[in-house]
């Protein structure tokens, strides 16, 4: 089972590659635009559950969380931004 997934995924992935390749390009936020800009993300599965959230808390401090498939957050960012060298 396991096997056959992968197998369908690495199709998928080429096929989802090459008719990307053949569209013609579109701009979301118009020509020359280099930088998206939000006070936060969010991801989701195919079942339209939220599994991901980037956002920016109340003190102004990046967080990160994941949630599993209940909604439940199973990792989070703590402590705030820290520089890493």
């Amino acid at each position: 089972m396991r096997t056959v997934t992968l197998i369908l995924a690495a199709v998928a992935g080429f096929a989802g590659g090459t008719a990307a390749s053949r569209l013609e390009e579109v701009h979301a936020q118009g020509p020359g635009a280099e930088v998206l800009r939000s006070r936060g993300f969010m991801l989701f599965d195919s079942a339209g559950r939220k599994r991901g959230e980037w956002t920016v808390d109340s003190s102004d401090q990046p967080r990160l969380r994941m949630f599993d498939r209940f909604g439940r957050v199973i990792w989070e960012s703590r402590g705030g931004a820290q520089l890493i060298r």
